[in-house]
């Protein structure tokens, strides 16, 4: 996956992560991130994941989505404590 490419479905999902419509694309940067996955109660597993981090940012409140290259999905979103 391309930088074109994360950029475009951080795009698509902005909707279903609560990225709000007046903040802008401001880039994306290459990255390898820690995922926990696993059952409540349970150990979670850790793993290693290389993402696209997606910017979008309106004033000095930004959103970043994760964009995961083996399975170009969106594996992790944060967002600046400004609304």
């Amino acid at each position: 996956m391309d930088e074109a490419a994360a950029k475009q479905i951080a795009s698509d999902a902005r909707p279903a992560h609560d990225v709000p419509t007046g903040y802008a694309l401001r880039g994306a940067e290459r990255r390898i991130i820690e995922i926990s996955e696993g059952a409540a109660g349970m150990t979670p597993l850790v793993r290693d994941v290389r993402v696209w981090i997606v910017r979008f940012q309106a004033g000095i409140a930004w959103a970043e989505l994760a964009v995961d290259e083996a399975t170009q999905t969106v594996v992790r979103a944060q967002r600046s404590r400004t609304p």
